[in-house]
């Protein structure tokens, strides 16, 4: 997508059960356009693409109301319109039907944070439809993985099930992830009986601080 952005195949951080290893990096423009072309969408007078007398746009969302976010934003504005494609920001709408109310994003920036790789199950099973699953993504072989891999009890077996999901999920490309957020935990030598967890959070219920 840019310089400073890298593309991985894995939906949840690397620290996770599951995770997928990195597959690439940035985009590749002249083969978007190249299937762009292949698909009937040429490029007309303001630099935009169209078919038909349609115009190939798309409307881009984030939840995340901070700078990071609003830069990752507009990077990805920045490849679709390398490749012909017109993309404007819009505001977030949380409770919407895509077929009913005009204007609403069609392309999400999302972010979540979760300790345990059944998040994935949440988003893209379409059991979930109407609820987490708000990009009403659905595929058999998909609900198959997540299902079995929620109530499997060995973890490698559970690990191996959504590797597979998230490679099925972002070969239809209902989400491709952008980059992954990590940060370096710094606790003084006085706390004690705190728990990392795989995303970066903090687990405090058994936390004391030494005072010798």
């Amino acid at each position: 997508m840019g310089e400073s952005l890298s593309v991985t195949a894995s939906l949840v951080p690397s620290g996770l059960p599951g995770a997928v290893a990195r597959i690439g990096a940035g985009g590749d423009p002249a083969a978007a356009a190249e299937l762009l072309d292949r698909a009937g969408w040429t490029v007309a007078e303001d630099e935009t693409r169209a078919k038909n007398g349609v115009r190939l746009e798309v409307r881009l969302a984030t939840y995340e109301d901070n700078e990071a976010f609003d830069r990752l934003a507009d990077a990805v504005c920045e490849a679709l319109e390398t490749a012909g494609v017109a993309c404007r920001r819009v505001a977030p709408r949380r409770y919407f039907d895509p077929d009913l109310v005009e204007g609403a994003p069609n392309l999400w920036l999302l972010f979540y944070d979760w300790p345990d790789t059944d998040v994935l199950y949440y988003l893209f099973h379409s059991g979930e439809v109407g609820s987490a699953n708000r990009s009403r993504y659905s595929n058999p072989d998909v609900d198959t993985l997540l299902s079995a891999a929620r109530q499997d009890m060995d973890p490698e077996r559970r690990a191996e099930m959504y590797r597979q999901a998230q490679l099925l999920i972002t070969g239809d490309a209902a989400a491709i992830p952008l980059f992954e957020s990590r940060g370096e935990l710094r606790v003084s030598s006085r706390v004690a009986g705190f728990r990392p967890q795989a995303p970066g959070s903090l687990l405090l219920q058994d936390l004391y601080l030494r005072f010798r």
